[in-house]
């Protein structure tokens, strides 16, 4: 029953027209933005009676970012962590830990094995290049990519 709903950063008139399955999409997001706020008053110690309009905003604000990224509760008490590992001194705020979100977690690493080295082509020798006996031509050698590796010389 909502209009003019700011969705993302854009306007969204009117989102009842909409099919059942995006207004499904935007309370699920309030609720997992409940969570979020929940978890990042507690970690920055925020009495949320107590916020101005200002500052329920900001944090509102930071809340969104940081579900885009897909954070969770446990995600926003680890980067806290090492918030203050690195910044002992620093008050930790929903803005920094936002603004140092991406270097707070450690990445993913990649859990596949390393392919190493690639073997190199045989018909080419791993060179890219094939020769080839021109016999109409006087018996000269003329040069071409290969075509099993096309040029890569490896297989």
């Amino acid at each position: 029953m909502k209009s003019n709903v700011s969705h993302f950063g854009t306007i969204v008139s009117q989102y009842e027209k909409r099919s059942p399955i995006y207004v499904t999409e935007i309370e699920q997001n309030s609720l997992t933005n409940g969570e979020v706020i929940h978890s990042l008053s507690l970690a920055c110690q925020i009495n949320l009676n107590g916020l101005t309009a200002r500052g329920r905003e900001e944090l509102t604000k930071v809340a969104k970012e940081l579900i885009e990224v897909g954070a969770d509760s446990d995600q926003i008490e680890r980067a806290v962590r090492e918030y203050r590992n690195r910044w002992p001194n620093a008050r930790i705020t929903p803005s920094a830990l936002s603004k140092h979100w991406a270097t707070l977690l450690p990445s993913k690493a990649v859990t596949g094995p390393s392919r190493g080295l690639s073997d190199p082509c045989e018909p080419c020798s791993g060179t890219g290049w094939k020769h080839i006996n021109v016999e109409e031509v006087g018996g000269a050698t003329d040069v071409t990519r290969c075509d099993v590796c096309h040029g890569a010389g490896v297989a």
